[in-house]
C-alpha cells in the first residue's frame, strides 16, 4: 500500500471528474506518494498546520500508470506515480487533520494495536512460557560458567592496560600485563590488549578504582549502555507501523540475543560500541536531518574506533556517500571525534602509539575467530597474516569500487547501512562472538521491514539464535561464522522484497 496527502476540495473535484492528477503531474511528471513509514515525515515537513486534508490509501497493483521508486532526497526512495491516478486504485480515504501544535499523527485506521513489546511479553500466554524457555536456554549455555568471574574475563585487560598507561608502563608488554593481572586470575593465561591506545583514556575512570569495584562499575555501565542503545533504536522504530507478528518476533529475538549475554559475562567493550552505533543510527536516520545532527552522529560513531576493524565497510560507505551526495557532516564528525580520542592519548603518553605500532607489527595469527579470514587460515593450514586480512582487503576494495561506480544512487540509500554491518563483521580480520552484538540495529531494522511481507525471514533470525543456544557450550566461537551471514542474507532479501526500497526504520512520531 502507498499513500498520498491531498486537500479535501481537490479530492472531491477528482471524485466528480473520475480521475486524479494532483498538483505535480503537469509540473514534475508524476504524483508524489509515500510508504506508510514515510507519511508522517512528509506530512510534518510539507503540510504542517494545514487542515481540510485527506489521506489516500492506494493499492499499487490497481494503479494503471507506472509506479517508480525514486530518490526523494537524502538517499531515501519514495513511490512516484507517472500518470493520472485511476480512482478504483484508491481503497480508502481517511480524514487527516493536524493536532493542536500543527503536527500530524496517523489516522486510527492505520494504527497497529497500541501495544508495546513490553505489553506483548506481559501476556501470560506468551511472556511466561517464553521467559521460562529463554532462562532454561541461558542455564544450558552457562551451566559450566564460574559466576565468581562474571564480568572479569576480558575486562581485566582494559583495567590493567589503563593502569599501566597512566602509570608510565607499557600496556602492550606481556610481562608487565602479567604482573598486573596475576593477583586477580586463577589461571595462568594472560590477556593482552590489542586495542588502539585511544581505549585507555576511555577506560580511565575505571582504572582509578580497585579491580573488583571497577568490575562492578563496568557491569553497571554496560547494562545502562545496552538499555540506552535499545532506547535509541526504538526511537527510530515506530511500533505502530509494524504488525503484531513482527513485534512478537522482535521480543523473542531480544530475549534470545546471545552476544549481549556473552559481552556482559566477559566484561567486553562491545556494548559500548553498540551504544555508539545506535546513537549514530538515530541521528543519521531521524528527522529533521540537519548538518548539526549529522555531525554529532559522526562524533558519536568515532567511539567505534576502539575496534576500528569491525565496521570498516560502514566507514568506507560514509566516505563514498559524502563524495556522491556532498553530505560531509557525518565524515567530518567521525574524523573530529577520532582526532579528539587520539589527541587525548597522545597528550598524556606521546610514545604510546610507537609502542602500539611495535605490538601490532606481529599480530596474533592463531586466533580462531568467527570471521572468513580465520577460516581461510584454518582450512588452508597457512597462518600467514596476509590470509587473515585477505577477505577484508578484497571486500573493502570491491565495495569502494561499487560505491564509486554507482550512478543510480541505490547503494547510498540509508537501508544499505544495515546490510553493511553484518558483512563488515563477517569479513573483518578479527572479531568475536560478543562483537556480534553490533548486529542489533540490523536485526531491529529487519523486523520493522518484515512487517511489509517478510515475516518468515524474521523467523530466520530467531532460528539463528536458537541454533546458538542449542549448540554445545564448549564449542569454539569460530564455529559461529555463519551468524552474521544470516543477517546479511535476510537483510538483503528484505531490502529488495516486493521491488520496493525502504529504510524500515523511520522517525518515531
Amino acid at each position: 500500500m502507498i499513500y498520498h496527502i491531498v486537500a479535501r476540495k481537490d479530492w472531491d473535484a477528482a471524485s466528480r471528474s473520475g480521475v486524479y492528477r494532483g498538483d505535480t503531474l503537469e509540473t514534475e511528471g508524476f504524483i508524489h506518494c509515500s510508504k506508510l513509514e514515510q507519511v508522517l515525515k512528509v506530512a510534518n515537513a510539507r503540510f504542517r498546520g494545514r487542515s481540510a486534508l485527506v489521506l489516500l490509501a492506494i493499492e499499487p497493483s490497481k494503479v494503471s500508470a507506472e509506479i517508480k521508486h525514486e530518490d526523494g532526497g537524502g538517499g531515501e526512495r519514495f513511490p512516484h506515480i507517472y500518470g493520472a491516478l485511476n480512482l478504483e486504485a484508491v481503497v480508502s480515504v481517511m480524514e487527516f487533520s493536524p493536532q493542536g501544535d500543527g503536527t500530524f499523527d496517523l489516522p486510527d485506521e492505520l494504527r497497529a494495536e497500541p501495544r508495546s513489546i513490553r505489553d506483548v511479553l506481559r501476556h501470560p500466554l506468551l511472556g511466561v512460557p517464553l521467559s521460562l524457555l529463554i532462562l532454561c536456554a541461558l542455564w544450558f549455555q552457562l551451566r559450566d560458567f564460574d559466576i565468581g568471574v562474571f564480568g572479569q574475563g576480558d575486562f581485566i585487560q582494559y583495567w590493567a592496560g589503563s593502569r599501566l598507561f597512566f602509570g608510565g608502563g607499557n600496556p602492550y608488554d606481556l610481562a608487565q600485563m602479567a604482573g598486573m593481572e596475576a593477583p586477580y586470575k586463577s589461571e595462568a593465561i594472560i590477556i593482552l590488549t590489542w586495542n588502539p591506545p585511544i581505549v585507555f583514556p576511555v577506560m580511565a575512570p575505571f582504572a582509578l578504582l580497585p579491580f573488583y569495584d571497577a568490575v562492578l562499575a563496568w557491569l553497571i555501565v554496560s547494562c545502562v549502555a545496552f538499555a540506552a542503545s535499545l532506547a535509541a533504536l526504538f526511537r527510530c522504530i515506530d511500533l505502530r507501523l509494524i504488525t503484531r507478528s513482527a513485534r512478537v518476533q522482535c521480543a523473542v529475538f531480544l530475549l534470545s540475543f546471545y552476544p549481549v549475554a556473552m559481552s556482559l559475562t566477559r566484561g567486553q567493550l562491545s556494548i559500548l560500541l553498540l551504544l555508539s552505533l545506535s546513537a549514530f543510527t538515530l541521528l543519521f536516520l531521524s528527522e529533521p536531518r540537519s548538518a548539526r545532527r549529522l555531525c554529532i552522529g559522526g562524533i558519536l560513531l568515532s567511539l567505534t574506533m576502539l575496534k576500528p576493524h569491525l565496521l570498516y565497510l560502514v566507514y568506507i560507505w560514509l566516505f563514498a556517500r559524502a563524495l556522491r551526495l556532498k553530505e560531509w557532516q557525518p565524515v567530518a564528525g567521525l574524523l573530529a571525534g577520532s582526532a579528539l580520542l587520539v589527541l587525548s592519548a597522545a597528550l598524556f603518553r606521546p610514545e604510546i602509539f610507537s609502542l602500539f605500532a611495535s605490538a601490532i607489527s606481529t599480530p596474533p595469527i592463531y586466533w580462531k575467530t568467527p570471521t572468513l579470514g580465520s577460516w581461510l587460515q584454518t582450512l588452508s593450514e597457512d597462518h600467514r597474516t596476509v590470509l587473515r586480512f585477505l577477505p577484508t582487503v578484497l571486500t573493502g576494495a570491491f565495495a569502494l569500487w561499487c560505491f564509486l561506480r554507482d550512478k543510480t544512487g541505490r547503494l547510498f540509500e540509508t537501508s544499505i547501512l544495515f546490510i553493511l554491518i553484518p558483512l563488515s563483521l563477517l569479513t573483518s580480520p578479527y572479531g568475536w562472538q560478543f562483537d556480534q552484538v553490533l548486529l542489533l540495529p540490523t536485526a531491529l531494522w529487519c523486523f520493522a521491514r518484515a512487517s511489509e511481507g517478510g515475516s518468515r525471514l524474521g523467523w530466520m533470525l530467531i532460528a539463528g539464535n536458537a541454533a546458538i543456544f542449542l549448540s554445545p557450550p564448549m564449542m569454539g566461537m569460530h564455529h559461529f561464522v555463519w551468524y552474521p551471514l544470516v543477517f546479511f542474507v535476510v537483510g538483503n532479501r528484505l531490502r529488495t522484497l516486493g521491488g520496493t526500497e525502504a529504510t524500515g526504520i523511520a522517525q518515531a512520531a
